[in-house]
């Protein structure tokens, strides 16, 4: 199935349209222009991506001339590479990226900025790379990309660290967050999810504990402390579910003397890690047998209360497991909470399913009018080249008489019989190199004419050769030699095609 005849008469209004609208901006290097509006910029971003999406047009004639115009112009081509992204060709793709790579600092990361977030969800991996090789050192440059990622996107970010992700790439690409999340654009709320993101990562992937994870850490430590109370209380229950240890990091002002230290459990008595459901619903009428029976293990030592402290170890114990047990509860229905928005997840996706492949099956009908439609095209090119042909010869025909008029420009003739020689070869190609010729034509046809206009006053100038001047009193000798004159002027003009007496 293919559209090309419509896509390349398309992709040529396109093109007309671009060179229209970027042409002040090509002329006036270094001057300063008024910005483009934003319907205006959305226009050309959908004409760009028209011309990506034609796998017959070559992207190294199109996207050179948009490397000179300015930064915030450049851009919109990412736009359009954004729209036109996931039906794009591999090869155009890469294309693409390549020509990012050819760009100064400021062009290339005005394009990085825009394709970063919109790339997320279609290609992850694209972003992925963009956003790890993208400079941070432009302060504008970075401000803009914590408003476009952090803020505008901020529930496509966690499509950075996929499944897939390297784990070398995640604590570079985790920095790179932070240091965004740094930015004066992002609020409170966004930062607080960034470092929920960059924490749960971290634990996830076993960041924490390495040298590695240090640095992340230290960065999560400065930017925590521009949280807000509400959120700080938000964070140390996050970090008491990832991992406690990370709470006397971020809170050791709230570790108390008093609190139990981590010891060997008396038997009988339910360790403090998480379990599993089943283990958690028998768990609590075990532990009466193990607190009973502990007392009765303890040696008297024949000092005064010895036998009182043990019970009320035990019962401390009990009160801490108690409350283990009462987080672990909550654990587990935050857990419920989860799977059934999974479930609900796996319904909506079940449902987009189904309507993707409703709108195959009308693509595929789609396709099989735009296939008789092609084929009618075709056949519409085919009447015109056929035209075409035709037209070729009547031109080849006006050539030859063009020739014989023009013989005594030998000099000219022969540039002449070369351009038209170029013409006839390039006549043969696409559309868009048409214009082009008929623009050398133009010019080669009004410097003959400049070239004619020029020999007609050189041989008036001889004709005209001591003729008296303007109002001069003349004899009647010289009037006959003027009338004479006249006339060699007439028959001039006639032996060149141009009709001056009637009679």
């Amino acid at each position: 199935m293919s559209t090309e005849p419509a896509t390349l008469q398309s992709t040529e209004e396109a093109l007309h349209e671009i060179q229209a609208a970027f042409g002040p901006y090509q002329q006036n290097k270094g001057k300063k222009f008024q910005r483009m509006t934003e319907a205006r910029s959305r226009e050309c971003a959908d004409l760009i991506a028209m011309i990506l999406l034609d796998a017959t047009y070559p992207l190294e004639l199109f996207l050179p001339t948009l490397s000179v115009l300015p930064p915030s112009i450049t851009s919109i081509s990412a736009l359009g590479a954004v729209t036109a992204w996931i039906s794009m060709t591999t090869e155009r793709r890469a294309a693409y990226l390549r020509w990012i790579d050819t760009l100064d600092p400021d062009r290339a990361g005005s394009q990085k900025v825009i394709l970063i977030p919109g790339l997320l969800e279609h290609s992850p991996e694209t972003a992925v790379n963009l956003f790890y090789n993208i400079s941070l050192k432009n302060k504008e440059l970075r401000e803009r990309l914590a408003s476009s990622l952090l803020v505008d996107s901020s529930d496509k970010v966690i499509l950075l660290f996929s499944s897939d992700s390297r784990q070398d790439k995640v604590p570079d690409l985790l920095k790179r967050l932070l240091t965004l999340a740094d930015s004066p654009k992002v609020t409170a709320e966004v930062k607080w999810r960034i470092l929920r993101l960059a924490l749960s990562t971290m634990v996830a992937r076993n960041l924490h504990n390495g040298s590695l994870g240090e640095a992340l850490l230290r960065l999560i430590e400065v930017q925590m402390l521009s949280l807000p109370p509400t959120i700080k209380q938000e964070m140390k229950t996050l970090l008491t579910e990832l991992d406690v240890r990370l709470v006397d990091r971020f809170f050791p002002e709230e570790v108390t003397a008093t609190e139990p230290l981590p010891t060997s459990t008396p038997d009988g008595v339910p360790e403090m890690a998480p379990v599993a459901p089943s283990e958690s619903m028998v768990a609590p009428a075990a532990a009466p047998t193990g607190f009973v029976s502990t007392p009765q293990s303890v040696p008297s030592s024949g000092v005064p209360g010895s036998v009182s402290v043990a019970p009320l170890t035990i019962t401390q114990q009990l009160s801490d497991w108690l409350t283990t047990l009462q987080q672990q509860v909550t654990i587990l229905q935050e857990l419920q909470e989860h799977i059934r928005s999974l479930e609900e997840r796996q319904a909506h996706l079940d449902n987009e399913l189904r309507r993707s492949r409703a709108e195959k099956e009308e693509a595929s009908n789609t396709a099989v009018e735009s296939l008789a439609a092609y084929r009618a095209a075709e056949e519409r090119i085919r009447t015109l080249d056929e035209s075409l042909k035709e037209a070729d010869t009547t031109i080849k025909l006006e050539r030859e008489r063009a020739d014989s008029l023009n013989r005594h420009m030998a000099a000219a003739a022969g540039k002449e019989v070369a351009l038209r020689e170029e013409l006839a070869r390039q006549e043969a190609k696409f559309s868009k190199e048409r214009s082009e010729l008929f623009h050398r034509i133009e010019t080669n046809a009004e410097r003959r004419i400049e070239e004619y206009r020029n020999g007609l006053a050189s041989a008036f100038a001889r004709l005209f050769h001591g003729v008296p001047a303007r109002r001069s009193a003349v004899s009647p000798e010289t009037g006959d030699v003027l009338l004479a004159r006249l006339y060699q002027v007439i028959d001039f003009l006639e032996s060149k095609g141009m009709r001056v007496l009637s009679g």
